[in-house]
């Protein structure tokens, strides 16, 4: 159980530095051009791509190679966070 928590807290915070970055960055830099994505959302954006990259990766640790419990809390994370996001869009 102590693994499963330590890949829910590593992807946790992966997902919450990214957060506060794409905040920050919507706080300090101005959306001057409103017909185009601001930073924020690139920043946004980057994240979720590196979260879909990184839950195909764990999907392939878990199907082929280790079956640890820390593999099993990061990707359920991911999945998680990837369906509702993708919940947001479509809805």
């Amino acid at each position: 159980m102590e693994n499963f928590k330590r890949g829910l807290y590593r992807v946790l915070a992966y997902y919450f530095s990214g957060f506060i970055i794409a905040w920050l960055a919507s706080v300090t830099f101005d959306w001057e051009y409103m017909h185009a994505p601001g930073i924020h959302h690139l920043i946004g954006f980057l994240f979720l791509l590196g979260g879909i990259i990184s839950i195909l990766y764990y999907i392939g640790l878990f199907l082929f190679r280790k079956k640890e419990k820390i593999n099993l809390g990061a990707l359920l994370v991911h999945l998680i966070v990837i369906i509702f996001v993708l919940m947001f869009i479509i809805f």
